[in-house]
């Protein structure tokens, strides 16, 4: 995208994106998979691809009635089912994790909005590296 100083891509199933070469028209250097809820910036003047996820990541798959209600739920049973809904790699340390219970119901919460409430109630953060949710701390460490 001549002119601007970066480009940024949205995708709902999963494509490859290459640098292209504007004399030859040919890919250069390493190309990015980009899978639903997550997006890529170019970034021109560094000519290099940023991963990190949509705004509002959606659940990739119909889920059932109830299927964010909790009760004495190992946290990191948690993150695995959310994980699953939304297609998006978490990081955490399960076993750390399985003694941390979450008792919450979220279903009607946008993704961000679930793992605020959770981090909250077991102590822990999360931030978006490279398209995936890494989750540290937990139960008071």
């Amino acid at each position: 995208m001549p002119g601007q100083a970066a480009a940024r891509v949205v995708v709902h199933t999963k494509v490859s994106v290459y640098q292209q070469n504007d004399a030859s028209k040919t890919k250069t250097g390493e190309g990015i998979v980009v899978t639903q809820n997550r997006q890529i910036r170019f970034e021109q003047k560094a000519a290099q691809f940023t991963r990190t996820l949509v705004d509002v990541p959606l659940p990739v798959q119909p889920l059932p009635p109830h299927s964010f209600d909790f009760t004495n739920a190992p946290a990191a049973t948690v993150f695995t089912q959310l994980q699953r809904a939304y297609g998006i790699m978490m990081v955490y340390d399960e076993a750390h994790l399985r003694h941390c219970p979450v008792t919450a119901t979220l279903t009607d919460e946008p993704l961000y909005g679930k793992l605020d409430l959770i981090c909250r109630a077991i102590e822990a953060r999360y931030e978006v590296i490279d398209g995936q949710i890494i989750i540290s701390g937990g139960c008071a460490d």
